[in-house]
């Protein structure tokens, strides 16, 4: 730094010089934290609606097999066979609860471990 009255440049201390190094580092390291926190949530948020998103999708296939044929399917294999459904099996868990012909099945969809 200089000296604004005398013209001559003053040395800074070593915890000067210490603590303007630090501040630029200390800043990336919480925009970087900022960031990953930021993605973790939007991932979390994705795997909500993914989620969700196949669950109404099964209500509304077994829908559509009981106005066209009169009964709610027994099995969702046959949803998956007649009505287009895909279910990725290493990602969700889904329990399809057959409860009679005329009543509406019970669907759960859970996201696995790890996902």
């Amino acid at each position: 730094m200089k000296n604004i009255w005398t013209g001559k440049r003053k040395k800074l201390s070593f915890y000067a010089v210490r603590f303007c190094t630090a501040i630029p580092l200390m800043i990336f390291a919480a925009v970087a934290v900022i960031a990953a926190v930021g993605i973790d949530r939007s991932e979390s948020a994705e795997s909500a609606y993914m989620t969700s998103s196949l669950r109404q999708n099964i209500v509304r296939a077994a829908a559509m097999c009981y106005a066209a044929e009169g009964a709610y399917p027994e099995e969702l294999s046959y949803l998956e066979e007649n009505y287009g459904i895909t279910v990725n099996e290493e990602k969700y868990t889904v329990h399809y609860s057959f409860a009679g012909s005329n009543i509406s099945p019970e669907v759960t969809v859970t996201l696995k471990k790890g996902y």
